[in-house]
C-alpha cells in the first residue's frame, strides 16, 4: 500500500516510467506473497528435499519475487527523483536501496529506510512545501 500512497501523492507527475515501476513492484510483492503462503502455510508440513518439490518450488517462486521487486523499485524511485515532489536525495535512496531487496529479510531493513523517511514528508505534509518551493522557484 506505501508505493500506491507514493504513486497517489505524486499525482500523475511519473509518467508512464512510475507507473510501470508501481506495476513492476506490484507483481513482485504478489510473487513473494505467493510463494510465502504456499511454503509456510500450504506445504509447511513437507520437507524441503525431493519429497517436498512443491514446498521447493514455493521457496522458488519466493525468491523470484525478490530480484522483479528491485526492478520495479528503481524504476519507481527514479520516476519519483524526477518527478520532484519528494526531495531529491529520498528518492535516489529510495531507488539504490531498493536494489538491496534482492537479499531476502536483511535486504526489507535497509528497504524500509526511504518508506519511513517519505512517510514522515507525507505525514508531516512537508512534501507539499517542497512541492510548492519547486513551482515558485
Amino acid at each position: 500500500m506505501g508505493f500506491v500512497g507514493l504513486h497517489a501523492a505524486q499525482k500523475g507527475r511519473l509518467g508512464r516510467l512510475g507507473t510501470a515501476g508501481l506495476a513492476i513492484v506490484l507483481v513482485g510483492f504478489t510473487i513473494i506473497v505467493a510463494g510465502s503462503v504456499g511454503e509456510f502455510w500450504v506445504f509447511s508440513a513437507q520437507p524441503y528435499d525431493g519429497a517436498g518439490f512443491a514446498r521447493g518450488v514455493c521457496w522458488a517462486i519466493f525468491l523470484l519475487g525478490h530480484p522483479i521487486l528491485a526492478v520495479g523499485t528503481v524504476l519507481f524511485g527514479v520516476s519519483t527523483a524526477r518527478a520532484g515532489v519528494f526531495p531529491r536525495e529520498v528518492a535516489v535512496m529510495f531507488a539504490v536501496l531498493g536494489v538491496l531487496v534482492v537479499v531476502p529479510f536483511i535486504g526489507a531493513v535497509f528497504f524500509a529506510i526511504p518508506f519511513v523517511w517519505l512517510g514522515y514528508l507525507m505525514y508531516s505534509g512537508k512534501h507539499q512545501s517542497a512541492r510548492q518551493a519547486s513551482r515558485v522557484g
